[in-house]
């Protein structure tokens, strides 16, 4: 069975798909890094508010379970 010499290993073609990434970002105009950079800046801070939205919904009903499930005194 020969291999296809067109199948590459995912190391190489990571390595090849970084330095394409590299080569576009070097021929890019100032003004379009920067519009890079704070679509970036504004996809991680949306991320970090949902993340961080999703960790208090757990938080909130964490404690709501654990407050339901103690007995009242009465």
């Amino acid at each position: 069975m020969e291999e296809n010499p067109n199948n590459m290993t995912s190391q190489e073609t990571t390595s090849d798909r970084n330095f394409r990434r590299r080569t576009r970002y070097a021929q890019m105009s100032p003004e379009r890094k920067q519009l890079l950079l704070s679509q970036l800046r504004e996809k991680r801070a949306e991320s970090k508010r949902q993340k961080n939205l999703h960790k208090s919904n757990s938080t909130a009903a964490l404690t709501i379970s654990t407050s339901s499930s103690v007995p009242q005194q009465g």
